[in-house]
């Protein structure tokens, strides 16, 4: 009877180590597949969104405070102008008005936040879990109808003429690629928003059959947000020649 522990004859490899070392290999193989199979549950689509929303946009961010700055410096300059005769006076009033009504200067005051979230139920279908474009305007334009006096979505100041689009499943306010969750931010009077935004087959009634999570609402003691610093340049709106 062969001895199994009896060193090999000479020109014969023993079967022991290549299996080890194939099984070796194998272990690794399969742990490493086990550790990267949590990302392969996120579909291209997401992580499309969030490769988008990460997006650095320092330049654009120090022209919006550069604008912000000549904006302000325009106002005192107005101001300053404003405290000679009575005439000069009641114009300077008006145009800070029009100002305050445009979103070209900072504004706080009491209101609430809509935060919009990406739901994490997997089972859901992509297009459904996500947050769109529509959902965003159609929050930004139930606050206008109950009496929203400024509206800041994500720390952009939300104005006339300002988009909101999606570029792809990435939801995008001017231009910026905006990351979930989304939060619309409102001054105004809190009871009045909420009951609008609160209607039964209402934006957030809808958003909320999919995934009650998806949505909240807070109510806020004071917001503050910054004056808008897009473009204000029109192509063709013009002054007709008898207001002037």
């Amino acid at each position: 009877m062969s001895n199994p522990f009896a060193p090999p004859r000479e020109g014969r490899v023993r079967w022991e180590l290549p299996v080890a070392a194939t099984s070796l290999i194998l272990g690794v193989l399969i742990s490493m597949a086990m550790i990267s199979r949590p990302s392969a549950r996120i579909s291209p689509d997401m992580r499309e969104r969030i490769a988008a929303s990460t997006t650095n946009l320092p330049q654009i961010a120090e022209l919006e405070e550069e604008v912000n700055r000549v904006r302000s410096e325009n106002t005192k300059l107005q101001n300053a102008l404003g405290e000679g005769d009575k005439q000069t006076k009641v114009l300077n009033e008006s145009l800070q008005a029009a100002k305050l009504f445009a979103g070209l200067t900072s504004v706080s005051g009491p209101g609430l936040t809509v935060t919009l979230t990406d739901s994490p139920k997997m089972d859901l279908p992509d297009m459904e879990r996500i947050v769109h474009d529509y959902d965003v305007l159609r929050v930004v334009n139930v606050l206008w109808a109950s009496g929203a006096e400024a509206i800041e979505i994500n720390g952009n100041r939300f104005v006339l003429g300002t988009n909101v689009t999606c570029v792809g499943p990435v939801v995008h306010i001017e231009g910026r690629p905006v990351a979930s969750p989304i939060r619309i931010r409102a001054i105004g009077d809190y009871d009045t928003m909420v009951g609008a935004l609160n209607l039964p087959a209402g934006v957030l009634d809808e958003i909320r059959q999919v995934d009650p999570e998806m949505s909240r609402i807070d109510k806020v003691k004071e917001h503050r947000f910054k004056a808008y610093g897009g473009s204000t340049n029109r192509s063709f709106l013009k002054i007709p020649a008898e207001t002037k």
